[in-house]
């Protein structure tokens, strides 16, 4: 099964840096799964990048961190969040949906200390979307707009295995 990830923006992020700049960041892992956003050198950093994870336990939890490059040094580690794949999978939809979450401290003495919020969704794709990829992206949609998608991907997925018999 597979998971997506969406990480869009951070803010408020805590300074790490002396200098007032910071080069930040996400590092996602699931399992053994590991993926890296682009540095981008702001402490309210937008990303916009999709990743997917290949779920093969609903025990483990997506660790999702916010990290602070350094060219000499080691990197430096500003915030995380954890997200059980369970309360995903548990979800109607299979989806938390894009929401904004406060970053914890790996550090349980500094768990009421603030570091920032991130901006990010969760999703389980349903079986039609994991066999055509996600084509559409509506920012603002309404249902006209929704039913017209899944209209779309049948009428695509009619076709393809209209030609897979034909072949």
């Amino acid at each position: 099964m597979k998971l997506v990830v969406r990480v869009i923006e951070a803010k408020n992020l805590a300074l790490t840096d002396t200098n007032g700049l910071s080069d930040l960041y996400v590092r996602i892992q699931l399992g053994k799964q590991k993926f890296k956003t682009k540095v981008v050198k702001s402490l309210n950093p937008m990303w916009d990048e999709q990743f997917t994870f290949w779920v093969d336990d609903l025990k483990d939890s997506l660790v999702v961190s916010v990290m602070d490059e350094d060219k000499f040094f080691n990197y430096d580690y500003v915030g995380r969040l954890k997200v059980p794949i369970a309360l995903v999978f548990e979800e109607d939809i299979k989806s938390l949906g894009s929401a904004w979450y406060s970053l914890k401290s790996k550090n349980k003495k500094c768990k009421n200390k603030q570091f920032g919020i991130l901006y990010c969704s969760t999703e389980l794709p349903s079986t039609l979307s994991n066999c055509l990829g996600h084509f559409f992206y509506i920012p603002h949609p309404s249902p006209f707009a929704w039913l017209f998608v899944y209209y779309v991907k049948f009428m695509i997925s009619s076709c393809c295995y209209i030609a897979f018999m034909l072949m």
